[in-house]
C-alpha cells in the first residue's frame, strides 16, 4: 500500500512537468513574428503588362500598379502618375533650288486694230505697220548666274512681204516653277530703223499661257504661248 501511494504523487508530478514543458513551446511558437496570423498564401500580386497593346511596343510610356491584399486588416493605398513627354517633329525643310531653265514661245500682230496685241507707244503708235505678225522664241537658264537669248520674227502682211528678225539677250531673271520674269536688251520693235532698249518677259508657266512683252517703245501681248519652266536642284 505504501508503493501505491509513493507512485501517485510521482505520476501527478510527471504529467504536470509534461503540461509546463508543452505550454513553454506553445508559448515560445507563438511569440515568432512570423507565425503570427499566417497564411498559405502571397498577399501581394503582381501581373506583367507588355504596355503595347498587341503591337510591338517602340516608343511607350507607361505605368501599371495591380495590387491585391488579403486578409484581415490589411489595406494598401498606392498612387502613380507617369507623364510621357510629347514630342512634335518638324518636317524637313525642302531644298532650294539652284538654278532654273525657261523656255518660251508665242505668237502677237502689231496694232492698231482688231486683234492686235503688241502696240508702239506714243508718240510712236502709228509708225508701225499693223498686222504685222510677230513669233517668239526665248530660253533663258541660270546656275547662279542669268543667261539666255530670244529671237522675235517680224512677217509683214501678205500684201506688202517681207518681214525681218530681231534677236537680243536675256542677263537676268526669277522663276518659282509657276511664274517667271526674265529682262534683257535688244532692238526696238519701234520705229524703224530700230534701236537698242531693255525688254522684259513674264507670266506663267505652262501651255496656253499669256507672255507679257514691254521695252521702252512698244508693249503688249503673245496669246496662246507656251512656256516651260525647270527648277534645278
Amino acid at each position: 500500500m505504501a508503493n501505491e501511494r509513493t507512485k501517485q504523487p510521482r505520476l501527478a508530478i510527471a504529467v504536470i512537468a509534461v503540461a509546463a514543458v508543452m505550454l513553454v513551446a506553445a508559448t515560445t511558437e507563438m511569440a515568432i513574428t512570423g507565425y503570427v496570423f499566417a497564411y498559405n498564401r502571397n498577399q501581394a500580386k503582381s501581373d506583367v503588362n507588355e504596355c503595347g497593346n498587341g503591337q510591338v511596343p517602340t516608343n511607350i510610356g507607361c505605368q501599371n500598379i495591380d495590387s491585391q491584399i488579403q486578409g484581415d486588416e490589411n489595406s494598401v493605398a498606392l498612387t502613380s502618375q507617369q507623364t510621357f513627354p510629347s514630342v512634335t517633329r518638324e518636317p524637313p525643310s525642302p531644298p532650294e533650288p539652284t538654278g532654273f531653265t525657261v523656255e518660251g514661245t508665242g505668237k502677237a500682230i502689231t496694232g492698231p486694230g482688231e486683234g492686235q496685241t503688241v502696240l508702239c507707244k506714243p508718240p510712236l503708235e502709228d509708225s508701225t505697220i499693223a498686222g504685222i505678225t510677230l513669233d517668239l522664241d526665248f530660253l533663258a537658264q541660270s546656275d547662279g548666274t542669268v543667261s539666255g537669248t530670244y529671237k522675235i520674227t517680224a512677217t509683214y502682211p501678205p500684201d506688202i512681204g517681207g518681214g525681218f528678225v530681231i534677236e537680243g539677250t536675256i542677263t537676268d531673271g526669277t522663276t518659282d516653277g509657276n511664274t517667271y520674269s526674265l529682262t534683257g536688251e535688244g532692238e526696238s520693235l519701234c520705229p524703224i530703223p530700230l534701236v537698242t532698249v531693255e525688254v522684259t518677259f513674264n507670266g506663267n508657266c505652262g501651255d496656253d499661257v499669256t507672255i507679257n512683252y514691254d521695252e521702252n517703245q512698244a508693249s503688249g501681248t503673245f496669246p496662246h504661248g507656251s512656256v516651260d519652266c525647270t527648277l534645278t536642284f
